[in-house]
């Protein structure tokens, strides 16, 4: 069978070739590999980064430097409605998703 016979029967054919699952599932399970290492790549060069940062910033001058941290957490703590309102608020974005499909419980 020459190659233009081929080509022929291939092209005359009325069904779409068959389609591998296993390889399919092994393309799948490897390009996710490959997207959750980038995503972790890029989380822990940000996370780094904020850590030099932080760092940086205890080493030049001090403990007085990140307490604005403390500040914020006891603001956030003693204002029962700014709290409410975030809770209320990442309500809200979740059942969005959940009633798109998106998020399942």
């Amino acid at each position: 069978m020459t190659n233009e016979d081929k080509l022929g029967a291939f092209l005359a054919a009325d069904q779409a070739p068959a389609s591998d699952p296993a390889f399919m599932m092994q393309f799948d399970s490897r390009l996710a590999r490959i997207r959750l290492w980038s995503q972790l790549r890029s989380s822990a060069v940000l996370a780094i980064a904020i850590a030099a940062i932080a760092f940086g910033l205890y080493r030049v001058a001090g403990p007085q430097a990140l307490s604005w941290v403390d500040d914020l957490a006891l603001e956030m703590t003693s204002t029962p409605g700014l709290a409410l309102a975030s809770v209320i608020v990442v309500a809200a974005m979740y059942l969005t998703q959940f009633l798109q499909g998106r998020l399942k419980l």
